[in-house]
């Protein structure tokens, strides 16, 4: 305090001289002759302690206290009197007093009503610390909830973008197995037909040349050249869409110097049918990388193919093989040259697209504008990258830059298009959903009835597991269990059995015991399902009393559940985190909330601070055992009912429950 102020009453002005004579002189000190004059000039805000006698020309001490607390509450008073007992002591005390002196003792001591001053000052002192803490903690409580408040709002957000993210991902996911499912049509139903027509024209064109005229066998020459067309053009459709997956299934060592060579050879006939001048020059010693044979092969056959398109007769091809390090990381440098051609600045990134060409660029050789965008997505995979350089007076040279990885691992990460694949063979709804719960985010459910003619290709290269729930065991064909041999350790499968059955499971072990190196004493596992939140809606419907109990541990909840449902009065609804909680208050009247500390999904203080903002009345028990001691005390400012340690008994949480909701147990 700034400044000791004090209101000292008594009846004579002698005693209050005689009392004032006693303070220190820096103490200032207004005086009063009566309870009413003490009611005048009492001020709140200035007058923190009072001192009264206890007799008063027009009323008591305690008759003015009373009255001066409704003006002051935190008032500190002191009583005096020179005749008083025990009575008088107690309703001074009861009354608010802060400590009471007996006039003949100051006549002692004066130095007494000092010190009790001095210990009053320092009470007050105390008070107004106290007070502000207070205030402190208030506004820090206020701002801690309303920042608690925002980050449940932006919680819920990104709850709700993510399901919204996760719905793209589902239709992206079925837009690319459609685009799939086409492309198998592709490879397939559309080969099949023209490789027929080109078949049977080359025939017609081989066995009845003499009874063709010159019109008929010009036509069977553009069947064949077209069905060609149509071949490379879904070869290389299929192709593009592969290396857009980014899928790397055949990586090995490779030379790839082997692979130059190998290609070369292929053209040569070509190259001497135009006069080309053709040269190869090596400046490397070490030509191995980590790759896709296939893949690589592909990319040096379609940069001659389109070097040889593009030089004319008597021209010059060159492939130039250099080194250079970009980092930690040494890259082999193919320059592929030929003269004659030329690629204007602005088509140098758009040729790498697919089915995109330079005006103006011959195209008697059926250019489909495919053959560049492959090469990119070689190199893509390979971690590399593709350019053009093009001079008009020299000619066009690509650039294709691959790192000497020498391992599938050094490689950049893998691009899988999707989530991998679960097949359900014969699971009802329930299993679907423990089997879904049980992946979550890392993989695709897809549930089939039964074992049908469609397994092999169903078991494409994305399944990772496949579930028979054993009620198809006796139907599935032998050629499943083949087909799950072919794929050995790496695709897991399971079986859900509901009840034992011997000969059904010696019959299964026996298909792919090989396989999978089953152990020989057979563990076998039996899933115990928690029903859907309807049914326990639907269960507690008719029930005075709704509790809601939230417990990721399927033992304790049910054992907590056991000791609840006993009691006809109560309604008991199980659920496994504090989403589920949240979707449950909203559907039925709940009377009571349970839920556990500890939650992999929602902790119980979220869960408790989410109902307590739409549902204030509603009451919440928390369960478990504290990591701080400040635990207790936020769940307590919270609005938790009470709060369980772990090891609660049984007997005593039913107890505790059945009181909060006031029925017997």
């Amino acid at each position: 305090m700034d400044q000791q102020r004090i209101l000292l009453v008594d009846s004579s002005e002698e005693e209050i001289s005689r009392l004032r004579a006693m303070l220190r002189t820096e103490l200032t000190i207004d005086t009063a002759r009566s309870r009413d004059q003490a009611l005048r000039v009492f001020d709140k805000d200035l007058h923190q302690i009072v001192v009264a006698d206890h007799l008063l020309a027009d009323g008591t001490a305690l008759e003015l206290l009373q009255e001066l607390r409704l003006l002051a509450p935190d008032l500190i008073f002191v009583l005096m009197t020179t005749e008083g007992g025990e009575n008088l002591l107690r309703e001074a005390f009861q009354a608010g007093a802060h400590d009471y002196l007996d006039k003949q003792l100051l006549e002692r001591d004066p130095y007494f009503l000092q010190q009790v001053l001095d210990k009053a000052f320092e009470k007050l002192d105390f008070q107004i610390l106290k007070h502000s803490l207070e205030r402190e903690l208030f506004n820090a409580n206020q701002d801690l909830l309303l920042h608690n408040q925002n980050l449940l709002r932006n919680t819920d957000q990104l709850q709700l973008e993510k399901l919204k993210l996760e719905e793209k991902n589902r239709e992206l996911e079925e837009l690319t197995e459609n685009l799939d499912n086409f492309l198998s049509i592709c490879s397939h139903d559309l080969r099949s037909p023209i490789s027929t027509v080109k078949s049977m024209s080359r025939f017609l064109l081989e066995r009845a040349r003499e009874r063709l005229d010159n019109i008929e066998q010009d036509f069977l020459h553009r069947i064949i050249k077209n069905a060609d067309y149509s071949l490379e053009l879904i070869e290389k459709l299929l192709d593009s869409h592969e290396l857009e997956r980014g899928v790397r299934r055949h990586f090995e060592m490779l030379d790839v110097n082997a692979i130059i060579n190998s290609v070369s050879h292929a053209f040569i006939l070509q190259i001497r049918q135009m006069d080309l001048n053709f040269m190869c020059f090596n400046k490397v010693d070490d030509l191995e990388l980590f790759g896709d044979r296939i893949k690589l092969t592909q990319l040096f056959n379609n940069l001659m193919v389109n070097a040889i398109r593009h030089t004319p007769q008597k021209g010059s091809i060159s492939i130039e093989v250099e080194e250079e390090r970009r980092g930690p990381t040494r890259h082999l440098v193919f320059s592929i040259f030929n003269t004659g051609s030329y690629i204007p600045p602005e088509y140098h990134e758009r040729i790498f697209d697919k089915f995109e060409q330079v005006p103006g660029a011959p195209r008697s050789d059926g250019g489909r504008g495919l053959g560049l965008a492959i090469c990119k997505g070689v190199c893509d995979l390979h971690g590399g990258s593709i350019s053009v350089r093009s001079d008009q007076a020299t000619g066009t040279t690509f650039i294709v830059s691959l790192p000497q990885y020498k391992d599938l691992e050094d490689l950049p990460g893998e691009r899988p298009l999707s989530r991998p694949k679960v097949l359900l063979f014969g699971c009802d709804e329930a299993l679907q959903k423990l089997f879904e719960t049980l992946f979550g985010d890392a993989a695709r459910v897809l549930a089939f009835n039964a074992v049908s003619k469609r397994f092999n290709q169903l078991l494409d290269h994305q399944v990772t597991h496949v579930v028979f729930d054993e009620t198809v065991l006796s139907s599935t064909p032998s050629s499943a269990f083949r087909s799950l041999q072919s794929r050995g350790p790496s695709l897991q499968t399971l079986v859900v059995v509901h009840k034992y059955d011997e000969s059904l499971l010696e019959r299964y072990y026996r298909s792919i015991n090989d396989v999978f190196s089953l152990p020989s004493d057979k563990a076998y596992m039996r899933w115990k399902l928690d029903y859907p939140l309807d049914h326990w809606l639907t269960e507690v419907a008719d029930r005075s009393r709704v509790v809601l109990l939230v417990e990721a541990d399927p033992e304790r909840r049910q054992s907590f559940f056991d000791q609840l449902a006993s009691d006809e009065n109560l309604g008991v609804i199980p659920v496994a985190n504090g989403y589920d909680a949240l979707l449950a208050v909203r559907k039925i009247e709940v009377h009571l909330v349970i839920a556990a500390r500890e939650s992999t999904v929602m902790d119980g203080l979220e869960l408790l601070t989410r109902l307590k903002l739409n549902y204030p009345e509603l009451p919440v028990v928390l369960i478990g055992d504290r990591e701080t001691p400040t635990e207790d005390l936020a769940a307590r400012v919270l609005g938790a009912a009470a709060v369980f340690p772990s090891e609660v008994t049984l007997d005593t949480f039913g107890r505790e429950v059945r009181q909060i909701l006031g029925v017997a147990g």
